[in-house]
């Protein structure tokens, strides 16, 4: 059995989940899905259930048993910890019964099984009739998505400490940048705060500011940015997830050069070499 431990917000969650699902299948074996971390986060809840995800969720009686187990039969009962934000080799090839614990933010833990998560990433309910509509005008352009993220970035001054608010002069540079990469772009904007979004991002170009949504149904603003053709993401999860589900093979993806306020993480296996960072 593998548990990987789910906690944080969406894009985090869906970190954890891709690691554990594929060290699930090179290990044979079931994923089960640790949700305690969310009874003592008054600010999050466990959103992997409105994915066609593969995993159940795993009971207190399985946690504390590998908790036992783990003490008595360490060389069977792996409890494998997040060490750093690079890529560790070694956790793809742990055998045994597994828990994972860490944030995972890599593509280089599961592009080996990328169509697989294109899949159960679908959300599991049918879009409303207005996100159908806004899917059909993002369809029919050169759709660029923008994600500002500001909410806890802004407001709580401990994670403002860790992740940094990213400066509007990284949209204005982007978006130039992504006006001269492809042609006639309308620019979606993704934002947890849409007014500040409206009155402050300026796009060269067309551009929706995308409202309704809040953080009760962010995957709904997920749903839409994937399918846009180009990107430019915040330090974020949630619109680095956006960004690689999205099917365009010809995307184009920019995103912060610096991913957190500290300089000292080295944030390098985070963003796939592909995309650009400024």
């Amino acid at each position: 059995m593998v548990i990987v431990r789910a906690y944080n917000g969406l894009g985090n969650q869906m970190f954890q989940y891709a690691l554990g699902r594929h060290l699930a299948l090179l290990n044979g074996t079931e994923l089960k899905i640790d949700t305690g971390a969310f009874a003592d986060d008054p600010l999050r809840e466990y959103e992997l259930h409105r994915f066609k995800v593969r995993g159940s969720i795993a009971s207190a009686a399985e946690v504390a048993h590998f908790r036992e187990m783990e003490a008595a039969d360490p060389q069977h009962y792996l409890r494998l910890m997040q060490k750093s934000r690079l890529f560790d080799p070694a956790i793809l090839q742990a055998r045994g019964e597994i828990y994972l614990h860490g944030f995972w933010q890599t593509e280089r833990y599961f592009t080996q099984i990328r169509e697989l998560l294109l899949d159960e990433f679908q959300l599991r309910t049918p879009p409303a009739e207005g996100a159908m509509k806004m899917a059909g005008r993002i369809e029919a352009s050169n759709a660029v998505a923008v994600h500002v993220r500001r909410s806890d970035y802004v407001t709580n001054p401990k994670t403002t400490l860790h992740h940094g608010v990213l400066p509007l002069e990284y949209y204005q540079e982007a978006m130039r940048r992504m006006a001269g990469m492809v042609p006639d772009p309308v620019f979606f904007i993704f934002s947890d705060d849409p007014q500040w979004a409206r009155e402050n991002i300026t796009p060269p170009g067309p551009a929706v500011c995308i409202e309704g949504n809040d953080a009760s149904n962010g995957h709904e603003d997920l749903r839409l940015m994937r399918t846009c053709k180009h990107f430019i993401i915040a330090n974020s999860s949630f619109s680095w997830w956006g960004a690689w589900l999205s099917g365009n093979p010809g995307k184009r993806v920019i995103a912060p050069l610096r991913w957190f306020a500290k300089p000292e993480i080295d944030t390098r296996d985070i963003v796939p070499p592909q995309w650009i960072r400024i």
